[in-house]
């Protein structure tokens, strides 16, 4: 009872912020593996945006994984006008959606890796990859254990 209680007091508190200044931000899907479609649009995965503030220094500052209903121009709108400041300098990869925290974010960067084995030897990965993919390995593997 005090574990869900410290959650939710947690949860609201978390809520109430916004990211500002430089923020990564990455589409990214929690779910078991199943048979059936995979990736986006699998009915056993739930979308959500794993977004990170970084310090001058590009170190994590704060990290929100947001659920979405789909990574939708009007989700990702919806998601800017809740979760940034219009100060953000969002920084993603091309996926086309992206583009809407322009409605809310001052600016948007994007970086086009491509996917496959040519995305994996890009020289630089950023924080909010590693962070997104230690996350969902995380998640995963807590899950698995319920």
């Amino acid at each position: 009872m005090v574990k869900h209680k410290l959650l939710q007091t947690m949860l609201l508190r978390e809520e109430q912020s916004r990211l500002d200044g430089r923020v990564e931000i990455d589409d990214a899907y929690f779910g078991g593996e199943k048979r059936g479609k995979r990736g986006r649009g699998a009915a056993s995965k739930t979308p959500f945006v794993a977004a990170i503030q970084t310090n001058s220094e590009g170190r994590p500052h704060f990290m929100r994984l947001t659920p979405v209903a789909g990574f939708t121009h009007e989700a990702l709108k919806q998601w800017s006008a809740e979760c940034l400041v219009s100060t953000a300098h969002v920084v993603s990869d091309g996926l086309w959606c992206f583009g809407a925290v322009t409605h809310t974010a001052a600016q948007h960067e994007r970086h086009v890796v491509g996917n496959g084995k040519i995305a994996v030897q890009q020289p630089r990965v950023s924080l909010g990859q590693h962070a997104t993919w230690q996350s969902q390995d995380c998640a995963q593997r807590n899950i698995s254990r319920i």
